[in-house]
């Protein structure tokens, strides 16, 4: 398993269900990255599991960084609906600048409490 933050990006969508939520990012240091599909300066696919929830979401590099992210915009893989990590991680009861754990199974990651 890996650590990984909860971070707000400090800007806010402007419209839709979403409007005036602030963008909210699972951060994970460069140095504990080495298990994740990550694509240099590029995003690579993955799915992120929410207990049996199913989601796809992107996990960006950039080589200016010290982490890679995984980034605020997901879909809903059963309703194929978008959907905002916000949303998500509120639901699941997880808050900003907390540390979460990321159990990896190749492109699958599985979200869970540090506690």
């Amino acid at each position: 398993m890996i650590i990984g933050f909860v971070r707000g990006t400090g800007k806010t969508y402007k419209t839709g269900k979403a409007k005036g939520l602030e963008h909210i990012e699972i951060w994970i240091d460069k140095e504990h990255a080495d298990t994740l599909p990550v694509i240099k300066d590029d995003a690579s696919p993955i799915q992120l599991l929410f207990g049996n929830k199913r989601y796809t979401a992107k996990l960006r590099h950039t080589s200016r960084n010290k982490y890679v992210w995984i980034s605020p915009d997901m879909v809903d893989d059963e309703t194929q609906e978008k959907t905002k990590m916000a949303f998500v991680l509120k639901n699941e009861g997880f808050y900003k600048n907390q540390a979460i754990g990321l159990r990896i199974r190749g492109s699958v990651m599985t979200v869970t409490s540090t506690n």
